[in-house]
């Protein structure tokens, strides 16, 4: 991300794991990578494009979408007895949130499956997780007000190692 490629291949490198829970911390600048929308009006870039998040309380984050669930599920009439059942569930165990609502820069629709990485004080990069989601677009539900969500690596790892070819 941080050269452009010269397309002979020389530039390129595998993308490290993460190893352990340190890089996850609270506070921790993380770049998000994506060709996605760049506005509401899902206006396509023409060149890949990156930001700098900082890795929120995760408890927080936990909460908030536990209080954005219940919302939801009475804007599309779902029980909340489900909502808090998946709640109780551990559904956010493999998840990993970054951004905070005072960054107000997301990522957004098409950057789905990018990279969530970080740089180490070597210069080396690692993955953490894969971009996932943030608030749909038809609720009453700000955009600009939550967390961005994605796939925690690490949460996979053991899977990954056993599937990867």
């Amino acid at each position: 991300v941080s050269t452009q490629s010269t397309g002979d291949g020389d530039d390129r490198d595998v993308i490290a794991l993460p190893t352990d829970r340190g890089l996850y911390k609270e506070g921790a600048s993380v770049t998000v990578a994506g060709w996605g929308g760049i506005d509401t009006d899902h206006t396509d870039p023409n060149t890949l494009k990156k930001l700098e998040q900082a890795v929120p309380s995760q408890e927080t984050c936990e909460e908030y979408w536990g209080g954005v669930g219940m919302i939801l599920a009475e804007e599309k009439g779902i029980p909340k007895s489900a909502v808090q059942a998946l709640l109780n569930s551990g559904w956010m165990d493999g998840l990993f949130c970054t951004s905070t609502p005072a960054q107000k820069r997301r990522f957004w629709y098409g950057d789905s499956g990018g990279p969530v990485f970080s740089e180490g004080d070597d210069g080396t990069f690692t993955q953490l997780s894969l971009v996932s989601w943030n608030t749909p677009e038809d609720t009453e539900i700000e955009w600009e007000t939550d967390y961005d969500m994605s796939v925690d690596l690490f949460f996979y790892l053991d899977w990954i190692k056993e599937n990867m070819v």
